[in-house]
Parts: C-alpha cells; sequence; structure tokens
C-alpha cells in the first residue's frame, strides 16, 4: 500500500509527519513510501534530516521486499538463507530461539516447523 509523507506548511511548524526510522518499518513490511523532498529539513534546531536519510533506508531494503513479494514467502525462505534465517514467527509459533527465551516462550527450531 501507497503511503504519503508531506511537509508541514505552516509557519513556524518544524516538524516531520514520519522520521526514517519508521519509513523503515513500513518499507520492511511492503509499503510503498512516497516522501516529499525536503520533509525532513528544519526539524529540529540545528539538525536537519536529509531527502537521503529518508531514500536510503528505501533504497536498502526495498530490493528484499520485491524479492519477497516475487518468489512468496515459502519459496523465498527456501532459496534465501537470510529470509530463512529471520524468520521468527511462524503459524503462530515462535522459531527464534532468543526471542523465545527473551518471552519466557518455548522455542521450536524453524526446520522443524517448515519440515526441511
Amino acid at each position: 500500500m501507497p503511503v504519503g509523507i508531506p511537509k508541514e506548511i505552516k509557519d513556524k511548524e518544524n516538524r516531520a509527519g514520519m522520521v526514517p526510522s519508521s519509513v523503515h518499518e513500513l518499507v520492511h513490511h511492503a509499503h510503498e513510501v512516497l516522501v516529499q523532498e525536503g520533509l525532513g529539513q528544519g526539524i529540529c534546531i540545528g539538525f536537519d534530516l536529509s531527502d537521503d536519510d529518508y531514500f536510503g533506508l528505501n533504497n536498502a531494503t526495498l530490493p528484499y521486499v520485491l524479492r519477497l513479494a516475487d518468489a512468496g514467502w515459502e519459496k523465498a525462505l527456501a532459496f534465501d538463507s537470510g529470509f530463512f534465517n529471520g524468520l521468527n514467527v511462524h503459524a503462530g509459533t515462535v522459531c527464534c530461539e532468543a526471542i523465545a527465551s527473551a518471552h519466557n516462550l518455548p522455542n521450536t527450531p524453524a526446520e522443524q516447523l517448515l519440515n526441511q
């Protein structure tokens, strides 16, 4: 789903509707993010976010999102160890030891869940 983030247009309003880390989260979840040029300029006294701060995140994550979308999650897990190693939960079952441990939940290895 496309998401647009416009610049603030009111006088003396120096806020951005979204910071780069939030843009990263949206892109990570397969949203197309359209950022108005100059969004991060002047959002804090003495501190600006450049357009590159926003677009860099999109450029870094978009290829992964597109590969995942093109292949589907099952094929992506099968052909790309990065996707497979990034699997944390499948069908309601935690398959990442660190997450299971942090939340005191049982852990089932992804290989076992996916019968690989």
